[in-house]
């Protein structure tokens, strides 16, 4: 066996370990998304539920699932670009 195979060999245990760092990085990001869509999810049937059947209006000119739709669109693109960013620093050794 040559050096140079063995270099690639030797590589093996640190690419799976940085692989499975990047997975969990990113199962954490996806878990902590759905928990914080999960509770603006229950703020929204809350405010339903005590206005009544009727959509209420922010300001009585933006319907209220509006906003609550933006934030849900917020919360994905702050946690799916966080996600992203920490697993690009941990393949480039950086974390």
């Amino acid at each position: 066996m040559t050096s140079d195979a063995y270099d690639a060999f030797s590589e093996i245990p640190r690419i799976l370990i940085t692989t499975f760092t990047v997975a969990l990085t990113l199962v954490c990001h996806i878990f902590l998304c759905a928990i914080a869509i999960s509770s603006v999810f229950g703020i929204e049937q809350l405010i339903h539920w005590l206005w009544g059947q009727e959509d209420p209006k922010f300001f009585d000119v933006l319907p209220l699932r509006y906003v609550f739709g933006a934030v849900d669109l917020g919360l994905i693109a702050v946690f799916g670009g966080f996600g992203i960013w920490d697993a690009v620093k941990i393949f480039r050794g950086k974390k």
